[in-house]
C-alpha cells in the first residue's frame, strides 16, 4: 500500500481541486493510505498558486523542498503555465494544469473507484491548506495559530484570542463576509474556466487562462440542486464561486444574473458571498442584479476593480468605464444598504502615473468599498503584461503604499499591512 501526501498552497479553486484528490485516493484505500507527513509519502501531490510573482517563487522553492523527499511529486494547479521556463530548470516530473484534473486518473489506473465518480466538494479541507485556513474557521485567527508552535499553551489560550480578534476587530466592522464569521460555508462552484473574451488576471492573464481552459458552466438546475442540498445539511453561508464568476453562462445559453435569480427565490434563512466577479458583469446585469439584492439574500460581492483609473484599465484589457463601475456599485448599495462589497485595487501597474493612482484611491472613496485590499504590483515581475511600459520604482511604490494608509485612514478605515505580499487591507468601521 502507497502513501499520499495532499498539500495545497492555492487559492479556493484548486484547494477544491487538492480536496477532491483526497477524497479520490481515501475511496481506494485499498491501495493508498493518506499520510500527513511527507517525509513518509511514496507520491506527494503539490496543489499550487501563482497570485504574484513572490508567491511563485516561494512556491518554486517549496517544490524543490519536496524533490528532497523520496517520493514521485505530481503538480497541480497554475504555476506549471505562469512558471513554465523558471520550473523547467529543475522539475520534468508530472503535471497537471486546473484545465486537466481529470487526468489524474490515468496516472493511477489501478484504481477501482475512478477520479470522475468523486463529486467536486463543497467543503475544502482545511488539513490539506499549507497557508491560511479558509474552511470553516475564522483566516485571521487561523493565520496566528499557524505562526505559532502547537504548544498547550497555546491550545488553551486561543479561544481567548478568538474571541478578542472577533469581539475589538471584526464585531464592530459587522462586515457581513465569511472571512469575519466563525459560521460554516457551503461552497458552489457554478463554473470551471475563463471567459475567452477576456484574462482573468492583471498579472498572469493569458497564462492563467492558459492554465484553467475555456468556459465550462455547470446547468442551473445542477448549481440550484446543490445549493439545496447545502440548506439541507444544515448551512445557513453559501459562496459562489469560479475561475471567472460573471461569465458563468454565456457557453451555455445562459447567464449569471439568471442564475442569482433561480437561487435567490430559493426559500430560506441564508447568506451568499459571490466570489471573483469582475466590474464588466456588474454594469452588464445592473438592473437585474439591483432587484436580485434587494432580496437581502445577497450578503457580500467580492468585485475585483484591480484600478480606478480609466486608463490603466484599458491597459489592463479589463472594463474601464469607471463612471458606470461607480453608478452601478452605489445602485446595489442602495437596494440594500447592509450589503457588503469587497473589492482589491493594484498600485504601481507599469506606467502608472500619480493622477493613475489617486483615481484609485477616489474610486475607493466614492464608490462604497466596505472592505478590500491594496497590492503593490511586484516591481521584478515577469507577466504578460507589455514590457515596454515603464515600471514603477520601489520608492514610488513604497511611497504610494505610505500615501494609501493614510488616504484610507482618514475616510475611517482600518488599516492593517498585509504580511502575505507587500499590501493593504482595509475595512471600514460601521458603528
Amino acid at each position: 500500500m502507497k502513501k499520499i501526501f495532499i498539500h495545497s498552497h492555492s487559492c479556493e479553486l484548486r484547494l477544491i481541486e487538492a480536496t477532491r484528490m483526497y477524497h479520490y485516493f481515501s475511496k481506494n484505500d485499498d491501495l493508498y493510505k493518506i499520510t500527513h507527513k511527507p517525509e513518509e509519502a511514496d507520491v506527494i501531490i503539490f496543489s499550487t498558486c501563482t497570485f504574484s510573482d513572490t508567491l511563485a517563487e516561494k512556491l518554486l522553492a517549496k517544490v524543490k523542498e519536496f524533490q528532497k523527499y523520496d517520493a514521485e511529486l505530481i503538480l497541480t494547479g497554475c504555476i506549471a503555465e505562469t512558471k513554465k521556463d523558471s520550473l523547467s530548470k529543475f522539475f520534468n516530473g508530472k503535471i497537471i494544469p486546473p484545465k486537466d484534473t481529470n487526468k489524474i486518473g490515468e496516472y493511477f489506473p489501478a484504481n477501482k473507484v475512478k477520479f470522475e465518480e468523486i463529486k467536486t466538494p463543497n467543503v475544502p479541507l482545511e488539513i490539506i491548506y499549507g497557508t491560511r485556513a479558509l474552511c470553516n474557521r475564522n483566516p485571521v485567527v487561523e493565520g496566528i495559530k499557524n505562526g505559532f508552535s502547537k504548544s498547550k499553551i497555546f491550545q488553551i489560550t486561543s479561544k481567548k484570542i478568538k474571541a478578542h480578534i472577533y469581539n475589538n476587530l471584526m464585531e464592530a466592522t459587522r462586515f457581513r463576509s465569511r472571512f469575519y464569521t466563525f459560521e460554516p460555508f457551503f461552497i458552489v462552484r457554478i463554473s470551471d474556466g475563463c471567459n475567452e473574451k477576456h484574462p482573468c488576471s492583471s498579472f498572469f492573464g493569458e497564462k492563467i487562462k492558459n492554465a484553467v481552459g475555456p468556459l465550462k458552466s455547470k446547468p442551473i438546475k445542477s448549481c440550484v440542486d446543490e445549493f439545496k442540498k447545502g440548506l439541507q445539511e444544515g448551512y445557513k453561508f453559501f459562496v459562489l464561486n469560479a475561475d471567472d464568476t460573471g461569465a458563468y453562462g454565456l457557453d451555455i445559453n445562459s447567464n449569471f444574473a439568471e442564475l442569482l435569480d433561480e437561487i435567490t427565490k430559493i426559500p430560506g434563512e441564508y447568506n451568499i458571498e459571490i466570489e471573483n466577479i469582475k466590474q464588466r458583469w456588474i454594469v452588464e446585469y445592473i438592473d437585474k442584479l439591483e432587484e436580485i439584492v434587494k432580496r437581502k439574500k445577497i450578503s457580500c460581492l467580492k468585485i475585483l476593480i484591480e484600478s480606478g483609473s480609466s486608463r490603466i484599465l484599458k491597459i489592463m484589457n479589463r472594463y474601464s468605464n469607471t463612471e458606470k463601475m461607480k453608478d452601478a456599485f452605489l445602485r446595489l448599495k442602495k437596494a440594500d444598504p447592509d450589503l457588503s462589497l469587497f473589492t482589491h485595487v493594484v498600485i504601481g501597474f507599469p506606467s502608472e502615473t500619480d493622477d493613475d493612482f489617486k483615481s484609485t484611491m477616489d474610486f475607493i472613496k466614492e464608490a462604497g468599498f466596505e472592505v478590500g485590499y491594496v497590492y503593490t504590483f511586484p516591481f521584478d515581475s515577469k507577466t504578460d503584461v507589455d514590457d515596454t511600459l515603464p515600471k514603477i520604482t520601489q520608492e514610488i511604490l513604497s511611497e504610494r503604499l505610505d500615501y494609501a494608509k493614510k488616504f484610507l485612514k482618514n475616510l475611517n478605515y482600518d488599516v492593517v499591512v498585509w504580511c502575505c505580499f507587500q499590501g493593504l487591507l482595509f475595512k471600514k468601521d460601521k458603528k
